[in-house]
C-alpha cells in the first residue's frame, strides 16, 4: 500500500464502488493495477440447505 500511495479508505471505497458489497471480509483478495485502479477477488461463500 506504501509503494503504491494507497490508503485503507481508498481500498474500502475501491471495494464499495466497484463490486457492489457493503464490506471488506466478502473480499478474498484485493490488486492495485498499475493504471491506478483497484482490482479485487470475492470470497466463495456456498450454502447448503438440506
Amino acid at each position: 500500500m506504501k509503494y503504491c500511495s494507497i490508503t485503507q479508505k481508498d481500498i474500502i471505497d475501491g471495494v464499495c464502488l466497484n463490486s457492489n458489497l457493503d464490506s471488506i471480509e466478502k473480499v478474498k483478495m484485493i490488486y492495485a493495477e498499475r493504471n491506478r485502479e483497484i482490482s479485487m477477488v470475492r470470497k466463495i461463500i456456498s450454502k447448503i440447505y438440506y
